[in-house]
C-alpha cells in the first residue's frame, strides 16, 4: 500500500504541470473570451503599424492571442528561474569571501596541474561537498570537510572531474536544460530528455577523470560524498551528485535509461490538444462585423 501511494504520489507531481496546463488550454476553447482584449489589441496595432510585428495581419487574431497568452508564465518563470540563479550565485560568492578556508594552499599545485588553478575555492565547512558553479567564469567550489574525508588520491580525481566541468562550462549548459525543463514542464517527455542531457555531462566529466586516475577512486569519492551528505544547492550547479547509472558506468555496466510509454503517450495528448485548440480558435471571427480571417 505504501509503495502503491508513494508511486501516485510521484505521478501527480511528475503531471501536475500537464494537467493545469490542459487546463488553461482548454478553457480557452471553451471561452475564447478570454483571448477578446489581447486579440484587439494586436488587430489594433497592425491596423496602425502595418509591418511593424513578424506577425502578419493575415494571422488569425485569437490564435495569436492564445500564443502569447500561454507564452506569458513562461517568460515570467524563465525570468525567475534566472533571477533565482543570479541571486544564488552572489550569495554563494560572498559566502565564500567570508568563509574562505586557507587549507586550499596546500592543494594549490594540484589545482594548477588539473586545470583549475586559482579558480579552486576551499570553504570553510564541515559538510563534504565540490562542485562547480558560475556562467561565464566558472569556479569549483570545495569543501573542509570534503579535503578531511577524502583520501588525497580520490581529492584528485574529484578535481579532475570538477576541472572538466569547469573547461566546458557545463554549470551554464546545466542551467539552459534546466530552464528548458521548467519552461516546458507541460510536455513530460522533455524532463526525461533533461535527465538524459545531464547523465551525460556527468558522464563526460567522469570519463575526462578516468582518463588519468583510476576508476576506483573517483568510485569510492562518490561514495563516501553521498553517504556524509544530504544537501542541495539554492541555485544550478556541476557537482559530484552520484547515481545509479553514474555508478553503473565506473562498474563497466550497461546504462538503461528508457522512455516511460506514459510520458510520450501524455506529450502526445498535450500536443494533439494544442493544435486542435488552435485549429478552432483560427475559425473564430474577432466580432460579428469583421471578416474571418
Amino acid at each position: 500500500m505504501t509503495a502503491r501511494f508513494i508511486a501516485t504520489a510521484e505521478q501527480i507531481r511528475r503531471y501536475r504541470a500537464t494537467v493545469a496546463a490542459l487546463l488553461v488550454v482548454l478553457s480557452v476553447a471553451f471561452w475564447p473570451s478570454l483571448l477578446l482584449p489581447l486579440a484587439r489589441q494586436y488587430v489594433e496595432f497592425n491596423f496602425h503599424h502595418p509591418g511593424a510585428t513578424p506577425f502578419i495581419p493575415n494571422y488569425p487574431p485569437y490564435v495569436v492571442a492564445a500564443i502569447l497568452f500561454w507564452m506569458s508564465p513562461m517568460l515570467l518563470l524563465a525570468l525567475g528561474l534566472v533571477l533565482r540563479q543570479l541571486i544564488g550565485q552572489y550569495r554563494l560568492d560572498r559566502g565564500a569571501v567570508t568563509h574562505r578556508s586557507q587549507g586550499g594552499n596546500a592543494w594549490r599545485a594540484l589545482a594548477d596541474e588539473t586545470g583549475i588553478g586559482r579558480r579552486l575555492i576551499v570553504v570553510n565547512d564541515p559538510m563534504p561537498f565540490a562542485f562547480c558553479a558560475g556562467f561565464f567564469f566558472p569556479a569549483v567550489y570545495v569543501s573542509d570537510g570534503l579535503l578531511a574525508l577524502l583520501r588525497p588520491a580520490e581529492i584528485e580525481a574529484v578535481l579532475r572531474h570538477e576541472a572538466s566541468h569547469m573547461r566546458r562550462r557545463d554549470p551554464l549548459r546545466l542551467f539552459l536544460i534546466e530552464l528548458l525543463r521548467s519552461t516546458f514542464a507541460p510536455f513530460p517527455i522533455i524532463e526525461t530528455l533533461s535527465e538524459r542531457v545531464r547523465l551525460g555531462i556527468e558522464l563526460a566529466a567522469d570519463r575526462a577523470a578516468l582518463a588519468i586516475v583510476p576508476m576506483p577512486d573517483l568510485a569510492s569519492a562518490l561514495v563516501k560524498v553521498v553517504r556524509a551528505t544530504s544537501r542541495t544547492h539554492p541555485l544550478t550547479v556541476a557537482g559530484l551528485t552520484p547515481n545509479e547509472a553514474r555508478i553503473d558506468a565506473l562498474l563497466g555496466k550497461p546504462i538503461e535509461m528508457p522512455y516511460r510509454r506514459r510520458d510520450l503517450v501524455v506529450t502526445s495528448l498535450v500536443v494533439i490538444t494544442l493544435f486542435g485548440v488552435l485549429a478552432h480558435l483560427s475559425s473564430l471571427q474577432l466580432c460579428p462585423i469583421c471578416p474571418t480571417i
